[in-house]
């Protein structure tokens, strides 16, 4: 600092004067550059959380619109004339007439849970499972014994929305390939028959058949679908 001190004294008036200006320009540039700096990065910073709080509400506001559909329509199975008459004599019905039952049922299901982020829809009975359950292949035995089935037991009718849960542990399946996990909804259903020319009339089931619509969910799809409607 002293040999900056004398260098300084040293020279002439001129460069003195120079040096001076130099630094009356220099000093308040660098400090308005520097705000300048500071207050853009926050500025930039206040701008990208906002577009990212933005974005997942949107998207959660998206997932929530489409999961209230789908529990609509869940819904709608207990008032539904076709499960009705697939469920009401199903007890004595043959192979052959099961196997035409499914074929309506699969309709049925295709028809209320067309959406994107259901792996499997299927109406468990003791008889059979009714729809395509390819993706999640869950034998009717294990169901009935699982505390999936004692959970829609317990919910009386109601739908309930089921955490994540390990699908091999849960039903005692072995897929023989990587760990499946599913979230699910289930409602045990209880349907009753409209008559189409008297809908103030109703019929319902005459005992109850223990079926219980299931809509499988794949965690990693859904976190994939969130990814895709973020870019």
């Amino acid at each position: 600092m002293e040999k900056i001190k004398k260098w300084y004294r040293k020279l002439n008036l001129q460069n003195k004067l120079r040096i001076s200006y130099i630094a009356l320009i220099l000093i308040p540039v660098t400090v308005i550059c520097v705000v300048y700096y500071e207050v853009a990065s926050q500025s930039i910073i206040e701008i990208a959380k906002n577009n990212i709080l933005e974005g997942m509400i949107k998207n959660v506001q998206i997932l929530d619109r489409d999961l209230k559909g789908i529990q609509e329509s869940a819904q709608g199975m207990n008032l539904n004339n076709e499960i009705y008459k697939l469920l009401e004599d199903l007890p004595k019905s043959s192979d052959f007439e099961i196997l035409q039952k499914d074929k309506k049922a699969r309709l049925e299901l295709q028809k209320a849970f067309s959406n994107e982020y259901i792996l499997t829809a299927n109406i468990f009975t003791p008889e059979f499972v009714f729809g395509d359950n390819g993706n999640a292949i869950i034998p009717v035995q294990n169901f009935y014994e699982s505390e999936i089935y004692r959970e829609a037991i317990k919910s009386a009718g109601k739908m309930k929305w089921i955490p994540t849960y390990h699908a091999e542990k849960e039903y005692g399946v072995d897929y023989r390939m990587q760990k499946v996990n599913y979230f699910s909804l289930i409602e045990e259903l209880q349907p009753v028959y409209i008559e189409p020319e008297n809908i103030s009339s109703m019929k319902s089931m005459k005992q109850n058949m223990h079926a219980v619509l299931v809509l499988n969910f794949n965690p990693e799809f859904m976190d994939s679908v969130l990814e895709e409607k973020n870019r």
